[in-house]
């Protein structure tokens, strides 16, 4: 909980600043904004490596194929990455970029779970 209260208070201090900037130097605020961004994202890399490891442990405990289990991972990081950047984007001012890179996020999504598609469709023919 600790972290989170920390990422909330560079959040909120941001915020306060990057509208202050507005009104005096509105040309700062845009990289005010991305900074901070990319600050409260490096202050969770703690967590996100803690979480691949849980995955991952329920992976082995499951007998899950590594391969399924790096496809997921992957898919799981090209969501988040592509929102935080489509986001950070937009907050440019750049809504229609922003929108091109959630569509390239969701189509290399879909290339990567082709495989597990591939499989599933495979395990219902043999069923059948």
């Amino acid at each position: 909980m600790d972290g989170l209260y920390k990422i909330i208070a560079v959040g909120i201090i941001s915020a306060l600043i990057i509208i202050c900037l507005k009104n005096a130097n509105s040309e700062l605020a845009a990289p005010v904004s991305v900074a901070s961004g990319l600050l409260i994202l490096l202050m969770t890399v703690s967590y996100v490596k803690e979480f691949v490891s849980f995955f991952g442990d329920i992976a082995s405990v499951a007998e899950i194929d590594e391969g399924i289990y790096k496809i997921v991972l992957k898919v799981l990081a090209i969501s988040y990455l592509s929102e935080f950047a489509s986001g950070a984007v937009e907050d440019l001012g750049q809504k229609n970029l922003s929108e091109k890179i959630q569509f390239a996020g969701k189509a290399i999504m879909i290339v990567l779970a082709m495989p597990l598609l591939k499989n599933l469709i495979e395990k219902v023919v043999a069923l059948l």
